[in-house]
């Protein structure tokens, strides 16, 4: 088989969180190319994806966390927090995104980006949607163990 334009972590997961990880990076069809929303999306790709064409940054972000702390320490946490107002979004897109972002806050090899996913955009999805409590990892890994593979 050939190479995967996934990165390597994300084919260790059930084909189920995979699958979940992909339908989340098309982003909300109701965005405009350059929506607010936008930056998470970009940041999501560069945390799962390959890029193509490395040092560009039109598709995705892989250098995610380092361009939050330039909006934090430049333009103030206002600009990423805008990224999760999604109460005009479809829930179905929202959830999409959450449960991507929950995979990656679980999931990830390194410690640092789980950290980050957890703290940067997990609790601002949560405080956006109001009602909804964290799964638990380990409900979330029996949820989406598809019996073909499973790491946990």
């Amino acid at each position: 088989m050939g190479e995967s334009v996934l990165q390597d972590w994300v084919t260790e997961l059930s084909f189920m969180q995979q699958t979940v990880l992909i339908t989340a990076i098309r982003g909300c069809d109701l965005e405009t190319k350059h929506g607010h929303t936008k930056p998470f999306v970009k940041a999501l790709r560069g945390c799962i994806l390959k890029s193509a064409n490395p040092g560009t940054n039109d598709f995705m972000d892989p250098n995610y966390i380092d361009t939050h702390r330039h909006w934090e320490i430049n333009l103030g946490c206002g600009r990423w927090k805008a990224c999760f107002d999604v109460g005009h979004f479809p829930m179905h897109w929202v959830s999409h995104a959450m449960h991507a972002s929950m995979i990656i806050a679980y999931m990830h090899p390194d410690e640092v980006t789980r950290d980050w996913w957890a703290e940067h955009v997990l609790t601002h999805f949560l405080d956006q949607v109001g009602h909804l409590q964290l799964e638990p990892k380990a409900s979330m890994i029996a949820r989406l163990t598809d019996g073909v593979r499973c790491k946990g």
